[in-house]
């Protein structure tokens, strides 16, 4: 599993928040920074991507596993299909995009659902909807931490 999956749903702190007119000058050295000096453990090689969402949350992927990560995301879990063919019918983007596409759609999108829910066992994480050029994602299960570790494609006739 994902260092990122361990912390992100206990009772980690999250990333400080900043004004998110600054993220456009924010590199991913400068997030994984913050992460650091937050306590928070992530999974340097493993990661897909990392960027400061709408809310000010500072938000990665790795590639984690069957469970968590983009491998979850594209293959599914215990015989469960995936998501890299729902992307691709709902916005054309094709699986090897996956993991880009969501960042742009994070870091570029506006948030229209933030809900922290219980995952399990007591454990809480976010169930987050974003917009992004007309099109709606929900991330389900972003750590407090702001590890992800689910997203699929919803279409806005089912919000």
């Amino acid at each position: 599993m994902g260092a990122g999956y361990h912390g992100g749903f206990d009772n980690t702190r999250g990333s400080t928040h900043v004004n998110t007119d600054n993220k456009k000058h924010e590199t991913d050295e400068s997030l994984k920074s913050e992460l650091r000096s937050n306590n928070i453990k992530f999974n340097e090689a493993d990661m897909v991507f990392i960027a400061r969402d709408e809310t000010g949350q500072i938000v990665w992927l790795e590639n984690g596993n069957s469970s968590a990560g983009l491998t979850h995301i594209l293959d599914g879990k215990n015989g469960s299909p995936g998501h890299a063919k729902d992307f691709e019918r709902a916005f054309g983007v094709q699986r090897q995009n996956v993991g880009s596409y969501l960042k742009e759609v994070i870091k570029n999108g506006s948030v229209v659902s933030n809900r922290l829910v219980n995952i399990s066992n007591g454990k809480q994480g976010y169930e987050r909807v974003y917009e992004y050029k007309g099109n709606y994602y929900t991330m389900t299960g972003i750590g407090t931490n702001g590890f992800i570790v689910s997203a699929y494609p919803i279409r806005k006739d089912d919000l």
